[in-house]
């Protein structure tokens, strides 16, 4: 629906605006008045039961949201090491007191009555497994070798255009993902 200031033409059938980014081509009725709406496809990449063909990112989304995950894991443990678990004997320190100690405040001093408990211990995660790192690593990896980023990277380190010899040898060493992209896209 559009609004039709005073003076203005009235389009009863509906009105069919036909533009680019700068000019408008055609700004009249609709030849499509009977509801059948012409819509052109360009499908960058045939995937069977698709409409636009198959984003890249969908196949890096799994590895992304472990990704994510990771991240969260590895941010969670440094927030442990920067403000440790603080565990109190209730005979030996008042629960308000208790409850005004910020671990992550440096300097911190306490005071406690040793004959009526145990009094106050800081309790610090235990380190990462080391294997957690090099997941890291791995993830980023697949997802660039999934999105065929790799081959992109490669040729924006070379900070030249490089040659047609170089070219075919990067195209021969693309993954068969990002071979047929490029060939469906020539």
């Amino acid at each position: 629906s559009y609004e039709v200031k005073r003076g203005e033409r009235v389009y009863p059938r509906k009105r069919l605006i036909i533009a680019t980014n700068r000019h408008v081509l055609y700004d009249n009725t609709s030849i499509y008045w009977h509801g059948l709406y012409p819509s052109p496809k360009l499908t960058l990449e045939p995937w069977n039961d698709t409409w636009i063909g198959k984003g890249l990112i969908w196949d890096a989304m799994p590895m992304q949201k472990m990704l994510n995950r990771w991240f969260r894991l590895i941010d969670n443990h440094m927030q442990k090491w920067q403000q440790p678990d603080l565990i109190s004997d209730k005979n030996s320190i008042s629960q308000s007191d208790h409850n005004k100690i910020n671990t992550a405040r440096p300097g911190l001093k306490l005071r406690f009555n040793p004959v009526a408990g145990k009094g106050t211990e800081l309790r610090y995660p235990d380190p990462l497994p080391a294997y957690l790192a090099e997941f890291g690593k791995f993830l980023i990896e697949e997802i660039g070798s999934i999105t065929g980023s790799h081959e992109l990277t490669n040729l924006a380190q070379l900070g030249q255009l490089p040659s047609a010899d170089s070219v075919e040898r990067i195209m021969e060493a693309m993954t068969p993902e990002v071979r047929m992209r490029s060939r469906i896209l020539e």
